[in-house]
């Protein structure tokens, strides 16, 4: 009977060393293809006592930059902003059509339709100096720069 009891006891060891290092395998593989955006949401954080209390940051918006388009020109008719940062064009201006558009081949990137009111917007990400007009008002022009 010692015997037989050594080698069921051994075969129950080889397979709960068996069944734990598939486990951790499965465990491994599922971490490594956890989204760290999700490591964030769904850590938590232990108070240690005479520890400074731990701060939460929260990633800021995208920062967006307004023009009016109003009394028959941009305001402001210039702007700088950097790279990845977005660019708002507010239309109201009395009914009064208009839109942005690019010149040369800055119209691939700017080009909204015509509006009376309304937005429209253009994330630039690549720097540079992206000159704009009003292709109903050519007098109106604009500039961004992109640093």
């Amino acid at each position: 009977m010692t015997g037989q009891f050594r080698t069921a006891s051994r075969r129950a060891r080889v397979a709960a060393i068996a069944v734990a290092a598939i486990s951790l395998v499965a465990f491994s593989a599922g971490c490594a293809q956890q989204d760290p955006a999700d490591d964030a949401a769904a850590s938590s954080t232990v108070a240690v006592p005479g520890a400074p209390a731990p701060t939460t940051t929260t990633p800021a918006p995208d920062p967006v930059t307004t023009i009016d388009v109003s009394d028959m020109k941009f305001s402001p008719q210039s702007v700088t902003i950097e790279a990845g940062q977005t660019v708002r064009w507010e239309f109201d201006d009395d009914g009064k059509a208009h839109n942005v558009t690019g010149l040369r081949d800055i119209g691939l990137i700017i080009n909204s339709p015509i509006m009376k009111e309304g937005e429209y917007s253009v994330t630039f990400d690549k720097p540079g100096t992206y000159d704009y007009i009003c292709a109903l008002h050519q007098e109106m022009t604009g500039t961004i720069i992109v640093e």
